[in-house]
């Protein structure tokens, strides 16, 4: 009989053990949702590269009054254009938690998330000059007559898998240091539910957006060649799948240099009793320092909320 008591009575103390005794450490997953980034569509951002020129005999009509017969790119009416942004639904992370400290807990977490716009290359296919030309031309278009077409630079016009994106694709990863405290908690001691807030530091790392620069970066010494004629510079070049397929390749092939920022989050934890488990919720507001990309407005201001379930020991 004595057995069978003691038995049960430290049964009994192993299940309240995890009751009784707050958990110091946590590892979470959760999904994101991220309404931190913004870029305005931008249908005709000029592209301008050093080494994209073309001979004034390709175009048609007559040349204005000192006009250089080699037309550098600055003259050149070639675009590039970033339109429709939009947030995937792809958008996952994790955290580790230590809560061995008196005063504040102490987290570091992650979230990779995927967005997509539709990305082109705008070249003309036909150029004709206007006579006479304006007096303070505001583009180059101004100075031609001019015949546009487009080519694409996306996953599903290059063949190429992305995260499961069809259009153009931008991925970006953050990862956040955040101090913490619990402002409600019930009970007291075991922190059943529980309210907190915080802030930290930040650092995202992220893929390039189609840009001027990128284009010069991915195709290199193909650019720097005279064009002699409309065709060759646009559907031939500009125009080419297995040209601009580089470009493509060096927008997933990797991501930019850290960019840091900080921010703010509150967020609720409900622990399950008895069991190492807890349900979280978090909701940040992430604010990044400067810009996301060196070259395009990638408003990076905003809210990230995060949903996830945790193991706590």
């Amino acid at each position: 009989m004595h057995r069978s008591r003691r038995a049960c009575l430290v049964a009994a103390l192993t299940l309240a053990l995890p009751a009784t005794a707050p958990a110091i450490v946590g590892v979470g997953v959760h999904w994101g949702f991220d309404w931190s980034l913004h870029m305005d569509d931008e249908p005709r951002d000029q592209l301008v590269v050093d080494g994209l020129r073309l001979d004034i005999t390709a175009v048609g009509g007559t040349a204005p009054s000192g006009f250089p017969t080699e037309i550098p790119a600055e003259l050149l009416p070639v675009y590039v254009s970033r339109t429709n942004w939009e947030r995937n639904p792809i958008n996952f992370g994790g955290k580790l938690l230590v809560d061995a400290i008196k005063w504040f807990e102490v987290e570091l977490s992650t979230n990779i998330g995927v967005w997509e716009y539709d990305g082109q290359i705008v070249y003309p296919t036909s150029l004709t000059f206007v006579n006479p030309p304006p007096a303070n031309p505001s583009s180059p278009d101004q100075y031609y007559q001019v015949q546009y077409d487009s080519l694409a630079i996306t996953c599903d016009k290059m063949g190429l898998g992305y995260w499961g994106v069809d259009r153009t694709p931008y991925v970006k990863m953050n990862f956040d240091l955040t101090v913490k405290k619990a402002f409600f908690k019930i009970p007291k001691k075991l922190k059943t539910f529980s309210l907190y807030g915080g802030g930290g530091v930040s650092v995202h790392l992220a893929t390039p957006v189609l840009s001027a620069e990128l284009i010069e970066e991915a195709l290199g010494t193909k650019l720097d060649q005279l064009f002699t004629d409309v065709a060759t510079m646009g559907a031939g070049f500009l125009g080419d799948d297995q040209v601009m397929e580089a470009v493509l390749k060096e927008i997933i092939a990797g991501l930019t240099e850290p960019k840091w920022g900080m921010h703010f989050v509150v967020g609720t934890q409900l622990k399950i009793p008895v069991i190492p488990l807890a349900f979280y919720l978090d909701g940040k507001l992430m604010i990044p320092f400067g810009n996301l990309d060196p070259y395009v407005d990638l408003k990076g201001y905003g809210f990230l909320l995060n949903a996830g379930v945790m193991l706590k020991f």
